[in-house]
């Protein structure tokens, strides 16, 4: 069974690396990034994936995933 994402959410997304990979698997077509680390985030930009510095022990809107 393949598994496939319009939209996925990496909750803890750090490098980006297991975010990409997870995005290219479920063929996702927006892929969205969460981290708590700004320093993080501003060094590990990525083409295609937009990335919020947020909190994610606090709430998260984010029903309109496929995945998260």
């Amino acid at each position: 069974m393949k598994i496939r994402a319009h939209r996925y959410l990496d909750i803890g997304y750090n490098n980006g690396e297991i975010t990409r990979a997870v995005a290219e698997i479920v063929s996702a077509k927006e892929v969205y990034g969460i981290d708590l680390d700004k320093d993080i985030l501003k060094s590990t930009r990525s083409k295609g994936i937009t990335i919020f510095n947020l909190d994610a022990s606090k709430e998260i809107r984010y029903r309109w995933m496929t995945i998260v």
